[in-house]
């Protein structure tokens, strides 16, 4: 296996993994949060990212800002999903 592959190692809450991002494939983590989470190779045009609660309700739109992190402090706990350009992630807030 090739290592120079490997473009960014991501520790998650719940376990240890490494994943190999492709070009152009974002994540979003940690998956389980309190305060911020963390939009991880996300396009240079992607200026901002809408959170959908689990009734499928738009709850925030949120400009994207310096290391893409996206402050998730005002929300109430739950599940929510993480709509960035035709990406969705699934979060948990604590």
């Amino acid at each position: 296996y090739d290592l120079s592959l490997i473009q960014k190692v991501l520790f998650g809450d719940s376990q240890s993994a490494v994943k190999v991002l492709g070009e152009g494939e974002m994540v979003l983590y940690p998956t389980v949060a309190t305060t911020q989470v963390f939009l991880a190779n996300a396009a240079d045009n992607l200026n901002e990212v809408s959170i959908v609660d689990a009734a499928g309700r738009q709850v925030a739109t949120v400009s994207l800002s310096a290391g893409n992190a996206i402050n998730i402090s005002g929300l109430v706990p739950g599940v929510y999903i993480l709509k960035a350009g035709n990406a969705n992630f699934k979060f948990q807030k604590r």
